[in-house]
């Protein structure tokens, strides 16, 4: 077995690591968008920071990704 990761394996990672962080935001979204009803105005800023929380890790996925990429 390989120790390197292969481009194939690589976008395999990027794509489940993004994948429940993109969830989450498109959930914050919807939510922020009031379509499930008015919220709390704690409940929106909790949903505005996991909103930005997924966001940051999702830009740090990216980043992980981009070097991985460079170093193969």
């Amino acid at each position: 077995m390989s120790e390197s990761l292969d481009s194939k394996q690589i976008k395999q990672i990027g794509h489940e690591a993004r994948k429940p962080l993109i969830s989450l935001i498109s959930t914050a979204d919807l939510l922020l968008l009031g379509l499930e009803g008015e919220l709390s105005e704690q409940v929106r800023k909790d949903v505005e920071a996991m909103k930005q929380n997924a966001e940051q890790g999702l830009q740090a996925i990216e980043s992980l990704l981009k070097m991985l990429k460079r170093i193969k």
